[in-house]
């Protein structure tokens, strides 16, 4: 636990050394990228991506209904090999957040099925007659991808997209190096 809140310290500083070089102007909100969580069960392991409203005193507004767009390339080749929206989020309670406030909120880059042995990239779509929400996947191939996440609300907020090497392996095991991606209120 240390060593994620460490790390968690180590982002916010920086972001916020970042975010006074660049001379914003108040921000409308204060979302940022925060780290890389793994959550397990009996049948999936899950990757994920957590963003957290980070206040500076108190919350600056709302990042209302997030949605991430992932992009998936071949780290050694670049050729693109999924683009995914909007991704899945991951929570115990089953519903997507209706915004990202103070609490980490885990929108899932990687789905790996333990009975099957492979990784899956999965998006929630909105059927346009029933607006009800069904998930559609793409198995992706282990070893090491290019991401960029990019994440945007229904209110037109969004934040610059985080970039790394998103590691899966085959058996299950992932890891997420972050290359780019001070993630900054727009």
């Amino acid at each position: 636990m240390r060593k994620k809140e460490a790390e968690l310290a180590k982002v916010l500083q920086d972001n916020s050394e970042l975010r006074a070089k660049s001379g914003l102007d108040k921000p409308q909100h204060n979302v940022q990228y925060v780290g890389f969580q793994m959550f397990s069960d009996d049948d999936f392991i899950t990757a994920t991506l957590s963003f957290r409203n980070v206040p500076n005193g108190k919350l600056l507004g709302k990042f209302e209904m997030p949605r991430l767009r992932v992009i998936y390339y071949i780290q050694s080749t670049g050729e693109e090999i999924a683009d995914m929206f909007p991704v899945e989020w991951w929570s115990d309670t089953g519903s997507n957040p209706m915004d990202i406030g103070s609490q980490e909120q885990y929108a899932v880059v990687g789905s790996f099925f333990k009975q099957h042995g492979f990784w899956k990239a999965v998006e929630q779509l909105e059927d346009d007659s029933s607006f009800e929400y069904r998930l559609n996947s793409k198995q992706i191939s282990t070893g090491s991808l290019h991401i960029r996440a990019s994440l945007s609300s229904v209110t037109g907020l969004r934040i610059p997209p985080v970039e790394g090497i998103l590691t899966l392996g085959e058996d299950g095991t992932a890891s997420f190096q972050l290359t780019k991606g001070y993630i900054e209120a727009i």
